[in-house]
C-alpha cells in the first residue's frame, strides 16, 4: 500500500462535490494531512482577538482526496492512525456559551510540552487528547461550509476522534472526497465556550471501502464501543436520530424486533453530547454508543 502526504496549503473551506481531488488513491492506502488550525494561524499572540480576524478562513479542511471504488451508496472506512499537533495552541473566548456574559472576550497561547504530552494553562499541566475536529466527505446537495457539521460529517467536533478510532462515513458522490481539518490538542465535551485547545499539525489516515451499504450519517468505532451521531437543532431531534440509526444498525447482527432494542439501549446504551455551544451552525451535537460485542459487528 501507498503512503501520500498532503500539503496545509491544499485546503477548502467547504465540503464540495464539485471540489477538485488533491489526489486519488486506492483502497488501503494511508495519507497524513497537514493541517493549519481553525483561525488559519490568523491568531499569534495573546493580543490577537477572534474579533478582529478574517472568517472567511476559519475551519479549513485540507484536501480532499478521491478514494477510487468508493461510490454512491458506499461507505468510507478512515482509520486514525496517528494526530501530531505542534508546540503551542490557542484557546479563546469570543462570547458565545453558557458563561459569555461572565468571561471577557481573550486570548490565550498554551505551550505544549511533547515529551510530557502535556498543554500548560495558567498553573496546571492538562493532558493532551489529541484529535480531529474537522473530518467528512462531500455532500450529496449543495457544498457546506467547513464550520458546519451534517450527516457528511463536517466539522463534527467529537472528542472520540483520535487515534485508533475508525469512522464509517456514507458517500454520496464518486471518490467520497475526504477533507480533514480543525486539530485540537485536547477538548471537552461539549466545547462548552466554543472552542478548544486550537493546533495545527498533522493526521493520518488510511482509507477503504465497503461497498452497498446503506448508513445515513457517520458511525465511530472505537477500542470497545461503537457510536452513531447526529446534529440538529434541537437535542430531542438529534438523539431521536442517533437512537434510530442504532436501532437500524443492530437489527441484522443482535437479531432482535425494535422493541427489544429500545429496551436495551434504555439498560446499556449511552447517549453523549459532543458539540453544544449555542450560537452555533447546530444547536446540539451527540452521540449514542453501546459496547461492542464479538459476532455482533454493526457494520463489516
Amino acid at each position: 500500500m501507498t503512503h501520500y502526504e498532503i500539503k496545509a496549503e491544499d485546503r477548502q473551506f467547504s465540503f464540495d462535490k464539485e471540489h477538485k481531488p488533491v489526489i486519488t488513491v486506492q483502497r488501503g492506502d494511508t495519507v497524513t494531512f497537514n493541517t493549519v488550525d481553525c483561525f488559519s494561524c490568523q491568531i499569534k499572540s495573546s493580543d490577537d482577538l477572534v474579533g478582529d480576524i478574517n472568517f472567511d478562513q476559519v475551519n479549513p479542511g485540507t484536501g480532499p482526496i478521491y478514494v477510487e471504488g468508493a461510490e454512491p451508496g458506499d461507505v468510507l472506512v478512515v482509520h486514525i492512525d496517528d494526530i501530531q499537533v505542534q508546540d503551542y495552541g490557542v484557546a479563546v473566548t469570543y462570547g458565545m456559551g453558557p458563561l459569555k456574559e461572565n468571561s471577557e472576550i481573550r486570548t490565550k497561547i498554551i505551550p505544549i510540552n511533547q515529551e510530557k504530552q502535556t498543554a500548560t494553562f495558567n498553573d496546571i499541566e492538562i493532558p493532551l487528547h489529541k484529535m480531529i475536529g474537522v473530518i467528512g466527505v462531500a455532500p450529496a446537495g449543495e457544498a457546506i461550509g467547513c464550520g458546519r457539521i451534517g450527516d457528511h460529517g463536517g466539522n463534527m467536533d467529537n472528542r472520540l476522534i483520535e487515534k485508533g478510532v475508525t469512522l464509517y462515513f456514507p458517500v454520496n458522490t464518486a471518490g467520497a472526497l475526504l477533507q480533514i481539518g480543525d486539530l485540537h490538542g485536547a477538548m471537552g465535551d461539549g466545547e462548552l465556550d466554543g472552542a478548544a485547545l486550537e493546533c495545527s499539525g498533522s493526521a493520518t489516515v488510511t482509507v477503504d471501502v465497503i461497498k452497498n451499504f446503506k448508513l445515513d450519517r457517520p458511525l465511530i468505532e472505537t477500542e470497545n464501543r461503537w457510536y452513531t451521531t447526529a446534529a440538529r437543532d434541537t437535542f430531542s431531534e438529534a438523539l431521536e436520530l442517533a437512537m434510530k440509526d442504532m436501532q437500524r444498525l443492530m437489527r441484522e447482527p443482535y437479531g432482535w424486533d425494535d422493541t427489544d432494542i429500545d429496551i436495551y439501549l434504555s439498560i446499556d446504551g449511552h447517549a453523549e453530547i459532543n458539540q453544544s455551544c449555542e450560537p452555533g451552525a447546530m444547536t446540539i451535537s451527540l452521540r449514542v454508543g453501546i459496547p461492542k460485542l464479538e459476532g455482533k459487528e454493526l457494520i463489516k
